[in-house]
């Protein structure tokens, strides 16, 4: 019970954009705030041992999770008396329903606006895991169905916008929610999960709308609009991930919808973007 809640209150923080100085004002809402975590983890634990369990990390090198933790934990926490052990954090679960529970580390790196962690290691042995799959600033949440939920607005959030702009007229727009997409543990790896015929016509419904939107022209690098490319950026973001990343198709997409002057400097961010993800990111 005690892993599922920190699960709960890492994610709440993730998913808000919170900075570590707000955690305090989260902590009385511990128990009552579910955020996007599911029950699943209410009768799940993390390993006993920490120190005794042994990672085989991405690079091949041998580390417990005791000091894998202390490795990637942010200091400022792990360092203060108040929220000691509090992140990272770690959870036992069989993502893939094979009979052998995978190991979950999450942290969050309290970077402004950013970052939460995830990492899974499936069991090689007793006490041994090895390093599957990482996800890292996706607001990443687990579904009923053990799937990742991953959003692109911390890739994307500062999209020639400020992180807190949009579009004041979404609503009445008819634009639909748009940068997330599902992510499934298989096979000992993260997959996207594609598209289906009614995210693509939400995708290119959203698009058609701000195609039709008044168009900010940028003077300089500095200058920021009101929310419109970021939100292009979200909809041609989903749309490359659930197309299993075909730069092809989603350039066509991009020519079709997006017809202002700076689509060419436009479409050099969007990927210079892309390319982050899968730096960082094993999906």
């Amino acid at each position: 019970m005690r892993f599922f809640l920190l699960f709960m209150f890492n994610l709440v923080i993730s998913a808000a954009g919170i900075s570590v100085d707000a955690v305090a004002q989260l902590k009385d809402r511990l128990i009552r705030e579910r955020g996007c975590v599911d029950s699943m983890f209410i009768s799940q634990n993390g390993v006993e041992n920490p120190g005794e369990a042994m990672l085989i990390l991405e690079n091949n090198k041998v580390i417990s999770l005791t000091n894998f933790m202390v490795s990637i934990g942010n200091k400022q926490l792990v360092n203060d008396d108040e929220y000691a052990g509090m992140l990272p954090y770690q959870v036992l679960t069989d993502l893939d329903d094979d009979g052998r529970k995978e190991l979950i580390v999450f942290n969050f790196t309290g970077g402004s606006h950013c970052c939460d962690e995830v990492y899974i290691f499936k069991n090689i042995s007793v006490n041994n895991y090895q390093f599957a799959a990482k996800t890292h600033a996706g607001n990443v949440c687990l579904t009923f169905n053990k799937d990742f939920i991953y959003g692109l607005n911390e890739h994307f959030g500062y999209f020639y916008t400020c992180f807190a702009c949009g579009l004041e007229d979404s609503a009445r727009s008819g634009l639909q929610q748009a940068g997330d997409f599902l992510l499934r543990y298989k096979n000992g790896s993260l997959i996207t999960v594609k598209s289906t015929r009614k995210q693509n016509k939400r995708i290119k419904a959203n698009l058609k709308i701000l195609a039709q939107h008044p168009y900010v022209k940028l003077e300089d690098e500095t200058d920021q609009d009101d929310g419109l490319r970021k939100e292009f950026a979200f909809n041609f973001g989903e749309y490359y991930f659930l197309s299993g990343k075909d730069i092809k198709k989603t350039k066509a997409l991009f020519d079709t919808y997006y017809q202002f002057p700076d689509a060419n400097n436009v479409w050099k961010e969007f990927v210079l973007l892309l390319e982050e993800i899968s730096r960082t990111n094993t999906f």
